[in-house]
């Protein structure tokens, strides 16, 4: 009979230790999934957040000035005054022995501007133009010539008031030669 005691003793005594390490265990077990389930929790909620941001203000649109240039380019001296028209690249191709007029006029909402006139690679600039100004010169062609005109929104590095080169201050015609 004493063995049996000694033997249910020993059974309970593992039942209980069996029953600490079980407790323990679950101790464990629980706050991990409670730290896991707090964590899906809040990046839930982060990821609620973040999609459901909206930000709103006043927008104001912004408006750029523009300047461009009206060209007309006449050949003289006809009764006709015949109107050159510019080739597919925008140059207009001046013949030998003519004489052309040019009437350049800015138009725009810029303040200011010039135009840079190229005639067979030698660069001319226009005085200063406001929108409405105009500025006309003469070419004078012993031999053929392309002519170019970039309007260009700014003021011209080289101008000054007493300049000499500029086309509509003090230069009226433009002498083209071989």
């Amino acid at each position: 009979m004493k063995s049996n005691k000694k033997q249910t003793k020993q059974m309970l005594n593992q039942n209980k230790y069996k029953k600490d390490a079980d407790s323990a265990f679950l101790r464990l077990f629980a706050s991990s999934i409670m730290g896991i389930l707090l964590c899906i929790v809040c990046m839930g909620g982060l990821t609620w957040a973040w999609f459901n941001q909206s930000v709103t203000g006043n927008t104001e649109s912004i408006h750029s000035a523009s300047y461009s240039i009206s060209i007309s380019v006449a050949q003289n001296p006809t009764a006709e005054n015949i109107t050159v028209s510019p080739g597919a690249d925008g140059k207009y191709l001046l013949a030998a022995g003519k004489k052309y007029t040019v009437t350049l006029s800015a138009t725009g909402s810029a303040t200011t501007g010039y135009c840079k006139v190229t005639v067979n690679g030698t660069d001319y600039h226009t005085k200063q133009m406001a929108p409405g100004d105009t500025v006309t010169f003469t070419i004078d062609c012993t031999a053929a010539a392309t002519v170019e005109f970039s309007p260009n929104w700014m003021t011209y590095s080289g101008y000054s008031e007493g300049a000499t080169n500029l086309l509509g201050q003090y230069i009226t015609e433009i002498q083209v030669t071989t």
